[in-house]
């Protein structure tokens, strides 16, 4: 064997890597993708259940029915919790937030102070 043999080893065998790599990195963002389109289709399911609720607690308000209105803005309260919830959950998933990353978020006006309790209950030590 001499080197142009081993080069044409060599460069086979990084074409087969690289191959590999590629399919692995396509069916990675595959998966990714699929669970984005999951994950905004849940956020628009939550968002019209919240929207249904408030617009119903709007119109009972004005016809005069304030306990179906007080109902429908307890359904749009307990809705929208979900959806704060659910994206704090989302945050933590994507940024693997500390509790000091909480602090500085805080001071950066990018977080509530009042929300500091909800985002505690995601964050990692």
């Amino acid at each position: 064997m001499n080197i142009s043999d081993y080069v044409g080893i060599v460069g086979t065998l990084f074409g087969a890597v690289s191959t590999f790599i590629a399919i692995w990195e396509a069916k990675k963002n595959r998966t990714l993708k699929q669970y984005l389109k999951i994950e905004a289709m849940g956020d628009y399911h939550r968002a019209s259940i919240t929207l249904g609720c408030a617009q119903l607690c709007l119109e009972a308000l004005q016809r005069g029915e304030i306990m179906v209105g007080v109902q429908e803005a307890g359904k749009a309260q307990g809705a929208a919790q979900t959806i704060f919830s659910k994206s704090i959950e989302n945050i933590q998933h994507h940024w693997h937030y500390t509790f000091q990353d909480i602090d500085d978020w805080i001071k950066k006006d990018k977080v509530f102070e009042h929300h500091r309790v909800d985002f505690n209950k995601y964050a990692e030590s």
